[in-house]
This record gives structure tokens, sequence and C-alpha cells, in this order.
């Protein structure tokens, strides 16, 4: 939740005097203590200072944005890692755990980073009683580049069954990866360095009575730093600051950062410090002069980001998405496979680098192999899911050129096309030593199209938000209902590819706007137009209705309800995300729990359905009443504590009716009851 910390002194902040964008280099100020240094006593020689060693820092994967696993396919496959270096940090190894076949023989992992050998790690023989082999390989010696070092891990079979068995090859899979670092991080010196190479924590200091212009700013701020990072997780925190000659007070450590946002005539950005010498940067200005400032974050321009200082007055022309046909190059698909037998490639396509919800996918997909003689048997099938696209047998040419359509039914977030290729060579494969590779030509394509209105579901964001979306807060408690759509938007943005681009708006001109929104704003303020899945229409009463307008249902209960809904408003023609509670936003916190908490099955992409809907109780339950599953059909048995009425228009045989969390307001009146207070 939002925080007040104590005041603290600072400097002023630096003046902005320049016509275009003007840089004032004012290097950082950190006070310290004086100190004598004092002579030994004669003849007595001084004992040797011996340095500390350096400290050693160590990431998981997700915290460095790595995969959680890699799967090597077989032998020679490779896979390539980019390892951010945060700056005054030395690479130390890269550590994890192999999952290898079993009964292979000994083999390796070889690491190595532009071109040469790094490291190694043993494989050895495995049996079923050993499957996996835990593995450290140094690799400080990788070549760091732009403050990233890339390093390529490929799979070394010595001798192996594995590569003359016309089986399904089974690949080795890496996992539980983390990398350590030695030094200490550095403190930045510029805006440019400001934000490091890995960070754990954003804190965002915002005015108590925010102007529309510094939550713009905290918006941008929040979805560019969250965009930059991703897929590593950030934790965005919003503060409210009300100091005007003061910083508050920041931590100090290399991997968190701090950014004040506030009103003033006078536009500009500046790293600052606190009492203890902790950076803060400072962002003010007004209207679109304000917001102009947060692009000194994503590195424009270049040269006024390069001092402790900038005021960036002109913003250029905002870049549009890219085509809505693209190679896999654009995309950065890649896939290659060596082996026999039965192996497995997969591709990844996302949907939002096409500027919007998809519609369909046409896709030109070009493959090279190795070519396959007339006394072998070779065959590549293409499926998304359960449906098979396409099967093709694998001839002399080597070449394979296939159109394949994919509709609406199979696309994602991330569209998954999986290709199975079948390869069992002459004379079999004990004896004939030879082996087939398969991989996918860059130039292969993906035409896309688009949705024309709105889609519904939590799996449709954040493609549905595209290009633009307009933000509404309601006009009870804006800070709460600020931060609950930062938290959102966050959520979202970690999980969309491309940046997405948000405006605050007043809630009057997005509740009559055809503009994708999202919606934070308690029920009693929400007009019946806007036709949710679920809809508050006051403390006690909740209507829940599906696609079809002769299913509709209304459910009145004592217990206050809150939710999270996804859904097509086809009077607009647009995508609605709508955070709503019809009591106090506090009964909405377990549903930002399940957005950006930790543990297993916790963020956007475990989302299904269109709706998350928490009570009292604080148990979130997933409904899809209108998206994104079949839909959910369940009634509530009475607890006696609560009157349920339902007016129920049945189209068929489905009975959709909202699935009221109570649980929590029962169980407080029963020991209500016990301990003889008053209900």
């Amino acid at each position: 939740m939002m925080q007040q910390p104590p005041k603290r002194s600072r400097r002023r902040f630096a003046a902005f005097t320049a016509s275009v964008a003007l840089v004032t280099v004012a290097p950082l100020v950190s006070s310290g203590i004086a100190t004598a240094a004092t002579a030994p006593a004669h003849g007595v020689a001084p004992a040797p200072v011996v340095a500390p060693p350096p400290p050693t820092t160590s990431f998981s994967a997700s915290e460095l944005g790595l995969p959680p696993s890699i799967v090597l396919t077989g032998p020679g496959a490779s896979q390539t890692v980019v390892v951010p270096v945060p700056t005054g940090l030395t690479l130390g190894t890269l550590s994890g755990v192999a999952a290898v076949p079993i009964s292979s023989n000994a083999a390796a992992l070889e690491f190595t980073s532009n071109g040469t050998v790094i490291g190694t790690a043993s494989i050895p023989a495995t049996t079923a009683a050993q499957p996996t082999v835990p593995f450290s390989v140094p690799i400080s010696f990788a070549s760091v580049t732009n403050g990233n070092a890339t390093i390529t891990i490929t799979y070394r079979a010595i001798t192996t069954q594995l590569g003359f068995f016309c089986g399904t090859t089974q690949p080795v899979t890496l996992s539980q990866l983390s990398v350590s670092y030695t030094g200490n991080g550095q403190q930045p010196t510029s805006i440019s360095t400001f934000l490091p190479a890995v960070l754990k924590n954003l804190d965002i200091y915002i005015p108590s009575n925010p102007s529309v212009s510094v939550q713009q700013a905290a918006l941008d701020i929040e979805l560019e730093t969250v965009s930059r990072y991703s897929p590593s997780p950030v934790s965005v925190t919003l503060h409210t600051w009300d100091g005007s000659s003061t910083l508050p007070p920041v931590p100090t450590s290399t991997f968190e950062r701090s950014i004040l946002v506030r009103s003033s005539p006078q536009a500009g950005s500046a790293i600052e410090t606190d009492g203890l010498g902790a950076p803060v940067l400072v962002m003010q200005g007004q209207g679109s002069a304000l917001g102009n400032q947060t692009l000194v974050l994503a590195g424009a321009p270049k040269a006024a980001s390069q001092g402790t200082a900038a005021s960036v007055l002109n913003v250029g022309a905002v870049p549009s998405l890219a085509s809505q046909r693209q190679s896999f190059s654009q995309l950065g698909v890649s896939g290659s496979v060596t082996g026999v037998g039965i192996m497995n490639l997969g591709l990844g396509i996302e949907e939002a680098k096409f500027g919007g919800a998809v519609n369909q996918f046409n896709l030109h997909l070009i493959s090279h192999y190795t070519p396959v003689t007339s006394n072998e048997k070779a065959t590549a099938v293409v499926s998304v899911g359960s449906k098979v696209l396409s099967t093709n047998v694998l001839n002399s040419s080597g070449l394979l050129t296939t159109n394949l359509v994919i509709p609406a039914t199979l696309i994602s977030q991330t569209t998954s096309i999986q290709i199975a290729i079948s390869y069992d060579p002459a004379n079999g494969c004990l004896t004939s030593g030879r082996q087939l590779t398969y991989s996918i030509d860059p130039q292969s394509y993906v035409d896309a199209t688009l949705v024309s209105g709105g889609v519904g579901g939590f799996d449709a964001l954040g493609a549905g938000l595209l290009p633009t979306f307009q933000v509404g807060l309601g006009s009870g408690s804006q800070l709460q209902e600020l931060e609950i759509a930062l938290q959102v938007a966050q959520s979202i943005q970690q999980v969309t590819p491309v940046l997405l681009t948000g405006k605050v708006t007043p809630l009057s001109t997005v509740l009559s706007s055809s503009v994708p929104a999202l919606i934070v704003a308690p029920a009693n303020q929400l007009p019946s137009s806007l036709n949710p899945p679920v809809g508050l229409k006051a403390q006690t009463t909740s209507s829940i209705s599906s696609s079809s307008s002769t299913s509709s249902a209304t459910v009145q209960t004592n217990a206050a309800i809150a939710t999270l809904q996804a859904f097509d408003q086809t009077s607009s023609n647009r995508t609605v995300l709508l955070a709503s509670t019809a009591g106090s936003w506090s009964t909405f916190a377990p549903i930002t729990n399940q957005l950006l908490g930790t543990g297993a099955s916790v963020g956007w992409n475990y989302l299904s359905g269109d709706t998350l809907l928490v009570g009292p109780g604080g148990q979130v339950n997933s409904l899809a009443i209108r998206a994104g599953a079949p839909q959910q059909n369940a009634l509530l048995p009475d607890t006696g504590n609560s009157l349920i009425k339902l007016g129920l228009l049945i189209s068929g045989i489905v009975i959709i009716v909202l699935l009221l969390a109570i649980t929590g307001l029962s169980r407080r009146r029963k020991r209500q009851r016990r301990s003889g207070a008053p209900s």
C-alpha cells in the first residue's frame, strides 16, 4: 500500500534553460566524514591490511529474465541466453540441474561466448536412479557488450545410444538456473545509468493530491520500466510524498531505484541525493512537459541523459507498431533440431507484436532439412494444440514450403506451433549413423488479420489494449484507484512483448468512448450501459449475464464483492478491463495478490476465463461467463446468512449463476454468535 515516509533534506533542483534538450552536468555529491591518519609508534611496524574479498551476489533465472528452463532437443542442439551484467559486477558461475535421458552414455555441456569456449560441464552416464545431474560452470571469461553477455549452451554427446535409436529423441532439460556475480554494484552517475542492468524494485513517489499529469507520468514510468526489464519481474510500488523541498528516504541497494514525480512550472529531470547519499530521480513539470521527462528512461534523447540533469522539451513522432505481416526474423522466432527417430520443435508466435487482437494467422512456413534418400522415411507434422494443420513427407529436395491457417480458436497470447519430425534412415538407426537436421528459415512469415472491435477474456490482453487504451478512475478514492490501475497494468505489461500506451482520462469520457479502456471505479459510479459480465449494482446486489441476451441472473447477498473483468463491450465496439468493488477497495486486495504475488500459478499468464471475483472470505474465484473457456455453471447453496434470489431467463439448458465468495462472512458471523458479539 501507499506509504508516506519521514522527510529528509536535499539539494535544490537543478535549473533547466535549454531550447530543445539541454544537459546540465552536475556530479553527484556524497557527504563523508573526514578522518586524520595517525602515524604508528616509533619502531612498531603497522599490521598488514588485508582487503576483504569482494561480495558475491546470485540471481535466479527469473530475476535475470532468463527462461525457467532450457531444452536441448538432442546431441548437437544448442540454445543461446543473454545474461545481464550490472556495472561494477563480474560474472562468476552459471549453475543449474540437467535432466538427461536415462541410460545415455557420458556427455558434456559446452558453454561458448563470441565463438570461444569458456567452460564445460561433464555429464556422467545416467541411470534411472540418477536422472538429474547438478552443474556449475565458471563464465567469467564471457564477452560482455553493452552490459550483456551472450552465452550459447550446446549438448555434446560423446557416445550415446540416443543418436542411433529410432524412438522419440529425449531432450536434455536444464532447470533451476542461477548466475553468481562478484564485486560491488555502482550507484548511477547519470540519468542514462540510473536504471541498472538488474532491477528488483522501483518506488514511485507522487503527491497525495496528484494532478492528472502526475498520474499520467506515474503510469508511463511504470509501463516503460516493466517493459524494459520483461520478462524479468520488477516490483513497482506507489507512495505519497508531499515534501516540496525534501526527498523521500530511499534504499541504497544497487538493485532498487526511486523516482519522485511532482508538478512544477519548471520541467526537467535530475538525479538528487537524500541525506544519506542515496540517489533519487526527480521528474517535474506540468501537463505534457512533465510527460516528456519520462522519455529519459527509454534513453531518448540519448545526448540529454549523459549528465545528472536534463530537460526534454520536444518529442518526435511516436514510432508505429510493426506491420500485420512480419517475418520470423522480425518476430525473433527460430528453431532447429538434429537427430533420428521422432524429434519435436516448438515455435511461439506472440499476438501483441501485430498491434492488436488477432482473428487469424496465415503462416508461410519455410523449412530446410537434410535431404532424404528414396530408401529412407521422414515426415513433418505441424500442429497447434491438438489440431493437426499439416502432414508433410520429406524428400530429397531438402526444402519444405507450406501455407497454414491458424483460426481464432487456436490463437492465444503466445500461440505455440509444434512440429513433430520423424526420421527413419536407411539400413536402420543402429548401423547407418545418419542423422537429420531440420531448421526453420528466418524468412518464413506470418500475416495477421486483426479483430475489428473488442475482444473478451483475460487471454486476449494485452493485445486487446493495443494500440492505445484509456485509463478511467473513479472520483472516490483516486489514490487507491490509481494504485490498483498501476498494479493491473503492471501485471499485463509483464507478459506483453510490446510497450503498452495508456492515457489517464476523465471517467465520464472513458465511459462514452470507443477506445479500449482500463476502468477502476466503485460499482455505484458505473452505468448499466457498460454491461460487464458481472454487474455490482449495490453493496448487496450483483447481476450476471452471458453472451446471450436471454440468459441472466440476479443475486442478492449481504457480502461485499470485488471483481476484475475483461470483456467485449459490443455497444462501443471495444475491449474493456474493469476493476470494481461494491464495498471498500480492501476487498480487491486478494485479486492484486493473484496478479503480482509470488509462488506457483500467480500472474496474468495463469488467468483463465473473463472474470475474477472475490468476497470477504478472500477466496478468488475464476469464472468464464462470456469468453475464455467453457462457461461455468455453479449454484452456491444457501448458508442461512444470505438471501439469494435467482431470476433466470434460460436459453437451452445452460444456467449461469454468480459464484459468491461469502464463506468468510459466514464464518465471521458464526464466531460473533459464539462470542455473543452483535452481528
